[in-house]
C-alpha cells in the first residue's frame, strides 16, 4: 500500500499518462489491409436518347443510351438492374415486344438480337456481315410471329421466335441507306435516303413471301428521315402515306404507298384546319404518330404570337384519298417549345414538356386513345436547378394507378417524379425533391484533373496544421506532439461522424447531395472532371463524394437572358488545375476551357475549393483557340500555373495585291519553284527545315491569366518556349515552333508584348509516307526523378536519357489494314531519336483496336492488335536506326522500350546544362510482349518522388483493371537481341529471364470481379505516401482505387499486432511505474552518502 501510494503521489505520475496518450495515436495509422483495396465504383449508363416503359412490370423502364448502353432501371428508386454494353457497336433501333427487347446495332457489322427483358440474356442474336447504316428500323407484322428490319441497304425477315432467317433482300444502289420498313398485307415498303447530287427519299415495294424487289419509287426531293418535314404514317390495316414539306415552302405533299400516281397537295388549311401566316408555316415542324391498334397520328408544332402551339391530327383513307381530323391542340408559353420535349410513348400517351426560367417545368400527359384527354397534369421544380443544365425531354413511365415522369437535363441529369393519379385537375407548383436521380454527366466527361488539397486548411474548424505542415516552431517534440493530438482530433470527429450516420443518415441518390472533403493522411484530393455539357464537377478522390457541382451555362452573365439560349452556350473541353491549396484565404484554382456558341474559346477560373466562379479571372478570349498548353511557370500576381493560348491568324498572300494578268502569268513559274523547292525538302527530309515564306497562316501566342506579372515570369523563360501542332488523332503532319520573346528592349526601354507570334522550326510530313497520327503521348511537365541511372549487380551504373522534351509517337498507314510506325521525337530540334516500324499492326479499325501509348520519363510503353508474323530486320537510314518488327505469335501486343544514354555501364554523356541541339542519340532498349486481353486504356504510375518502382495501368476489355510492375516488362530482360556485346556476362539488377507472355497476378488486379464498362481513359496522381499511387478510370463508368507497385513500405502490415503493442506498453508503462520509488529512494541514499 506504501508503495502504491508513493507511485500516486509521484509527480512523475502524470507524466507518464500523458506518454501513453501520446502513443497510443500510433495504432491508428494506415494499415496495409487499408490501401490498395476498392474506394469507390460509380455505375453509369450515359445520358436516355429514347425510354421504354415495360407493359406489364410498371416499375421498370428500359433505355438506350448515347454511350451505346441498352439497360433495364427500376423507376421507384433509380437502380439499374442489368446493363448491357455494345462497345463501338452503335445501337439505333430498340423495341419492346412482350417480355422481349428487339435491338438493331453495328459498327463494321450489322446485328439483330433478342433480349429477355427481365434478366438481359440474349434470346437470339443474327448478324450479317456488312458496315450498319445511318438508320435502322423494325416491323413487327400483325401475327406477330415474324418481324421485318432493315438498315444500310438490306432488308431482313426473322421468325421473332428463334431468329430465323425468313429471307434477305440487298438492294444494289450503294449510296441508298435504308432506315424506315412497313409491313403493309403482301407488301413490305423498305424507304430510305438516296443520296444524288441532292438527297431524296426512295420507296421500294418488295414481297412480303420471299422479299423479291418489285417497283421502286423516287420521292421528296431534298428530304431526308431524318428531316423535320417529314412524317410517314402507317399500322396494320391502313394504307400508309409520306407526307413532306419542301423547304420555304408551305405546301404539303402526300405520297401513298405503292401508288405511282397521283400525289396530294394540300395547304395548313386543309391539312390541319387552321389558318397561318407564312411565317408559321414555314417553320413549323412535323412528327409521326404510330401506335399499334390505334389509327395513324400525325403532329404538327408552329410558333404564333410567341408562343409553342402543338396540334394532333388523325390519318383516315376515304375512298383512297387521305383525310385529317383534327384530334385536339395544345399551347405552351415557352418560345423553345419543342420536339424535343415531346415523347411518345408504345402505350399511347404523349408527354409534353414546357419550361421557364430557373428550371421550373410544366408537365402534362395526353391519352391518345381518348382524342387527347388531359390524364396528367402539373407543375414542378428540380432543387438547385443552377447544378445543372435546362430540361430537355420528359417521358411518362409507370402505370396509371401509380404513373411516374422521367425527365433528363441536358448535361444527363435523370429524375424520376411522381404524380397523382391520371386526372384532369390541374396541381399547383410544389418545390418537391424528386425519387431519385441518376447524374449521368460523368459518362460524357471529356477532361479530368487532380486537385492536390493540404487538408490542414481545408477547414476553419481545426488548428492549421497537420503530419506534413510546417510549424513555427524549432522544437522537433513539439511538433509531433501537436501533430498526434490533432490526429486523435481527428478521429474522435470521425467517430462522432459515424455515430451520426447512423442517428440521421443521408440520401445519395438526391441530385442535391453534398459532402465535406475526406480528411484521410495522405490522399487529400479532388478529382475534377470536365464534361461537353458545360458541366463540372468536383468528387472527393478518397471516396466519391460529390464535393461540389456547378453548370457553366447557368452561372456565366452571358447565359442569364430572360429566355433559355436556343442551344447551349458553353461547350467545355479541358480542365488545368492551376494552385493546389495553400491556405484558406488564398484557395486553389482550376481552369477551364470551352466554346461558346460564336466558337470563340472561353476561358473560366474556378475556386477548387467551394465550386464558386472567379469572375476576374473569366474572359471570353473572341476567337477560337486552337489548342491550350499548361506551363511550370508561376504568376506571382495569381500564384497559377501560367497557361499558353494558342490561336491561328490567316496571312494573305503577297500575291493577291497584284494584277490578275501579272498573278496569271507568275502561277506557273512560282507553282514549278515550289514543286523544285518541295522536291528539295524530300530529299533533305531527314533535317526537318521548311521554308517559312511559303506559310500562308501564323500562330499567335498568348499567356493566361492577363496579368503584367505573368507576361514578366513567361519573359524570364525568353528563346526557351516551345510548342508543337499537329499532335491529334488523324493528323498528317507534326509541326514545331520557338515562340517569340515576349520582352524586348528597343532604343533603351523594355517593351512587353501580351502576345507573340511563334515560328516554324520544324516540320513532319507524314502524308509522304501516306500515315496519319494515331496517337501521341508525352512525359509530365512534373516529372520528378528519383536516380538518373540503373544500378547493376555489378555496382555499374546505365544512366538514363532524361530528356523532358521528348515525346512518342504513333503513325498508322491510311487506306490500308496494317501498318504501324512509332517515333521518340525531341519537340525542341524536331529530330528522330528512334524509329521502329511494326507492319503487322492493325490499323484500319481504330473504334475497335485503336493503338495505345503512353510515356514517362526515359520509358515509353504502347499497345496494337497485330497479325502473326515472326520476321524481323534491321534497317539503317540516314542518321537514325528504323528498326521493323515482326512480333512473337499473337494478337494483343505490348511494347515496352527504355532510353539510356548509352548500352555501356558508367557512360554519361550529357552535360550539366541540357540542350536539345546536343546530338546525343540515345541507346533504346525494346522488347514486344503478350498480352492475354485486349486493351482500351492505358497510364504509367509514378509516386510522388519516384522512388516507387513505376507500373503500367490497363484498362483491359472484359476483364478487372490490373497494374503490371515495370520489372515485369522491362525491355532489358531479354539479353540476346540488343546490346549483348557491351553488357555480356553482366546480370544487371537481377532481372527475370524474358517471358514473352505477360501473366497478370491477383495482387495487381485493381478493381477485381467489378464490372467496369467503358474504361477508355486511365489517369494517376501520386499521394504523400510515397508508396501509394491514386488510379482513376473513366470513361462510362468511374472507378477509383489505390496501387502500390513497389509494395506498401511506408504503411503497417497486417500482420502487425495492436494488441501486443499495447500490452508491451501497458506491462512497461507498469514496470516503471512501480520501479520508479525504488530508483528515487537509491538516488536519495547516493546524495546522502
Amino acid at each position: 500500500m506504501k508503495l502504491a501510494r508513493n507511485c500516486l503521489r509521484s509527480n512523475h505520475f502524470s507524466a507518464l499518462v500523458l506518454l501513453l496518450l501520446y502513443i497510443v495515436p500510433l495504432c491508428s495509422c494506415i494499415y496495409q489491409d487499408e490501401v490498395g483495396k476498392i474506394n469507390w465504383h460509380k455505375r453509369l449508363i450515359g445520358k436516355a436518347k429514347s425510354v421504354i416503359p415495360d407493359a406489364t412490370r410498371h416499375d421498370i423502364y428500359y433505355c438506350s443510351t448515347e454511350k451505346n448502353i441498352l439497360a433495364s432501371v427500376n423507376s421507384t428508386t433509380g437502380n439499374i438492374e442489368w446493363r448491357k454494353f455494345f462497345q463501338n457497336d452503335k445501337i439505333l433501333f430498340t423495341k419492346n415486344i412482350g417480355n422481349n427487347l428487339f435491338t438493331i446495332s453495328g459498327h463494321n457489322s450489322q446485328n439483330f438480337q433478342l433480349w429477355n427483358s427481365k434478366t438481359g440474356k440474349l434470346i437470339w442474336e443474327a448478324s450479317n456481315n456488312k458496315p450498319i447504316g445511318k438508320y435502322a428500323d423494325a416491323f413487327i407484322e400483325k401475327d406477330r410471329k415474324n418481324i421485318v428490319a432493315t438498315t444500310a441497304t438490306d432488308v431482313f425477315r426473322f421468325d421473332l421466335s428463334t431468329g430465323e432467317l425468313k429471307w434477305k433482300t440487298s438492294l444494289t444502289n450503294p449510296t441508298l441507306s435504308l432506315g424506315k420498313v412497313i409491313v403493309e398485307k403482301d407488301h413490305v415498303y423498305a424507304i430510305g435516303d438516296l443520296s444524288k447530287p441532292k438527297t431524296i427519299l426512295l420507296t421500294n415495294q418488295l414481297k412480303l413471301s420471299d422479299g423479291t424487289l418489285i417497283k421502286s419509287k423516287e420521292i421528296a426531293e431534298n428530304q431526308s428521315l431524318d428531316s423535320l418535314n417529314l412524317a410517314i404514317l402507317h399500322n396494320h390495316d391502313s394504307n400508309s402515306f409520306i407526307i413532306w414539306r419542301d423547304i420555304d415552302n408551305i405546301v404539303w405533299f402526300i405520297h401513298k404507298l405503292g401508288i405511282d400516281n397521283p400525289d396530294f397537295v394540300l395547304f395548313h388549311a386543309k391539312l390541319f384546319h387552321i389558318e397561318l401566316t407564312p411565317d408559321d408555316m414555314i417553320g413549323s415542324v412535323l412528327f409521326s404518330i404510330n401506335i399499334e391498334n390505334l389509327a395513324p397520328k400525325i403532329g404538327f408544332l408552329y410558333k404564333s404570337d410567341s408562343q409553342g402551339k402543338m396540334i394532333v391530327a388523325d390519318l383516315t383513307d376515304k375512298n383512297g384519298n387521305p383525310h385529317f381530323e383534327k384530334s385536339f391542340e395544345f399551347n405552351s408559353n415557352d418560345p423553345k417549345f419543342g420536339r424535343n420535349r415531346i415523347s411518345i410513348s408504345d402505350d399511347g400517351y404523349l408527354s409534353s414538356l414546357s419550361m421557364s426560367k430557373n428550371n421550373k417545368f410544366k408537365y402534362s400527359v395526353f391519352d391518345l386513345s381518348k382524342k387527347g384527354k388531359i390524364v396528367l397534369n402539373g407543375q414542378s421544380i428540380l432543387n438547385d436547378p443552377e447544378h445543372y443544365g435546362y430540361l430537355e425531354s420528359i417521358y411518362k413511365i409507370g402505370s396509371k394507378e401509380s404513373p411516374k415522369l422521367f425527365i433528363q437535363t441536358v448535361d444527363g441529369l435523370a429524375c424520376g417524379i411522381k404524380s397523382s393519379s391520371f386526372s384532369e385537375k390541374s396541381v399547383e407548383l410544389s418545390t418537391s425533391k424528386p425519387l431519385w436521380c441518376r447524374d449521368e454527366v460523368l459518362s460524357s466527361t471529356t477532361d479530368q484533373t487532380f486537385l492536390d488539397l493540404n487538408l490542414a486548411t481545408t477547414s476553419s474548424d481545426k488548428p492549421l496544421f497537420d503530419e506534413n505542415s510546417n510549424l513555427k516552431s524549432n522544437g522537433l517534440i513539439y511538433n509531433s506532439i501537436f501533430n498526434y493530438i490533432n490526429r486523435l482530433y481527428t478521429h474522435c470527429n470521425e467517430f462522432i461522424s459515424f455515430i451520426n450516420q447512423f442517428i440521421s443518415p443521408r440520401n445519395d441518390k438526391l441530385a442535391d447531395s453534398s459532402h465535406q472533403i475526406s480528411e484521410v493522411f495522405g490522399f487529400g484530393k479532388l478529382s475534377i472532371f470536365v464534361s461537353r455539357y458545360g458541366r463540372i464537377t468536383a468528387l472527393d478522390a478518397s471516396n466519391g463524394n460529390n464535393i461540389w457541382s456547378i453548370q457553366l451555362n447557368n452561372l456565366l452573365k452571358e447565359a442569364s437572358s430572360t429566355t433559355l439560349p436556343s442551344s447551349l452556350y458553353l461547350r467545355t473541353f479541358k480542365v488545368f488545375a492551376t494552385k493546389p491549396v495553400s491556405n484558406l484565404n488564398n484557395p486553389p484554382t482550376i481552369v477551364v476551357a470551352g466554346r461558346n456558341r460564336d466558337k470563340n474559346t472561353v476561358i473560366v477560373t474556378i475556386n477548387g475549393l467551394t465550386g464558386q466562379i472567379i469572375d476576374e479571372q473569366t474572359a471570353d478570349l473572341k476567337y477560337r483557340a486552337t489548342k491550350v498548353l499548361e506551363t511550370n511557370i508561376i504568376d506571382s500576381q495569381t500564384e497559377q500555373k501560367i497557361l499558353l493560348i494558342v490561336r491561328k491568324e490567316v496571312i494573305a498572300n503577297k500575291e493577291s495585291k497584284d494584277n490578275s494578268e501579272t498573278k496569271n502569268q507568275d502561277k506557273s513559274k512560282k507553282g514549278n519553284a515550289k514543286n523544285e523547292k518541295a522536291k528539295k525538302n524530300d530529299d533533305k527530309s531527314n533535317e526537318n527545315k521548311i521554308d517559312n515564306s511559303k506559310i500562308n497562316e501564323k500562330l499567335i501566342v498568348e499567356v493566361w491569366p492577363r496579368t503584367k506579372s505573368a507576361i514578366a515570369a513567361v519573359s524570364k523563360f525568353n528563346d526557351k518556349l516551345y510548342i508543337v501542332m499537329g499532335d491529334k488523332k488523324g493528323s498528317t503532319e507534326l509541326k514545331g515552333y520557338k515562340l517569340d520573346g515576349f520582352s524586348e528592349v528597343t532604343d533603351r526601354e523594355l517593351k512587353v508584348h501580351a502576345s507573340v507570334p511563334a515560328r516554324e522550326v520544324w516540320n513532319m510530313d507524314f502524308g509522304v509516307d501516306e500515315m496519319q497520327v494515331i496517337g501521341t503521348s508525352y512525359p509530365s511537365t512534373d516529372m520528378r526523378v528519383s536516380s538518373i541511372g540503373r544500378v547493376l549487380d555489378s555496382r555499374k551504373v546505365l544512366y538514363k536519357y532524361l530528356n523532358p522534351n521528348t515525346m512518342i509517337v504513333l503513325a498508322g498507314k491510311t487506306g490500308q489494314e496494317t501498318g504501324l510506325r512509332s517515333l521518340i521525337i525531341d519537340r525542341v530540334s524536331g529530330r528522330v531519336l528512334k524509329a521502329v516500324d511494326h507492319e503487322s499492326a492493325i490499323v484500319n479499325d481504330l473504334a475497335n483496336r485503336e493503338p495505345l501509348v503512353t510515356m514517362q520519363d526515359n520509358w515509353a510503353a504502347y499497345y496494337f492488335w497485330s497479325q502473326r508474323s515472326s520476321n524481323r530486320s534491321l534497317n539503317n537510314e540516314g542518321d537514325n536506326k528504323k528498326e521493323s518488327l515482326g512480333e512473337p505469335h499473337g494478337d494483343y501486343k505490348l511494347v515496352s522500350l527504355e532510353m539510356f544514354e548509352s548500352n555501356n555501364a558508367d557512360e554519361q554523356l550529357t552535360k550539366e546544362n541540357f540542350s536539345s541541339y546536343t546530338k546525343i542519340d540515345p541507346f533504346t532498349y525494346i522488347e514486344t510482349f503478350i498480352l492475354k486481353n485486349s486493351v482500351l486504356s492505358m497510364g504509367i504510375a509514378s509516386s510522388r518522388n519516384g522512388i516507387t518502382t513505376q507500373g503500367l495501368v490497363l484498362g483491359n476489355k472484359g476483364s478487372p483493371l490490373s497494374i503490371i510492375p515495370h520489372l515485369q516488362i522491362n525491355p532489358r530482360r531479354d539479353r540476346q537481341q540488343i546490346g549483348a556485346d557491351n553488357l555480356a556476362g553482366q546480370k544487371s539488377d537481377y532481372l527475370a529471364d524474358y517471358e514473352p507472355v505477360i501473366l497478370e497476378s491477383r495482387e495487381n488486379l485493381l478493381s477485381y470481379d467489378l464490372d467496369l464498362v467503358g474504361n477508355s481513359v486511365i489517369k494517376t496522381s501520386a499521394t504523400r505516401l510515397e508508396s501509394t499511387i491514386v488510379v482513376l478510370s473513366y470513361g462510362i463508368d468511374v472507378f477509383c482505387s489505390k496501387a502500390s507497385p513497389s509494395g506498401k513500405f511506408d504503411v503497417l502490415s497486417t500482420q502487425f499486432s495492436k494488441v501486443n503493442l499495447i500490452a508491451t506498453m501497458s506491462v512497461l508503462f507498469i514496470a516503471g511505474a512501480l520501479s520508479f520509488p525504488f530508483v528515487r529512494r537509491k538516488v536519495t541514499k547516493e546524495i546522502w552518502k
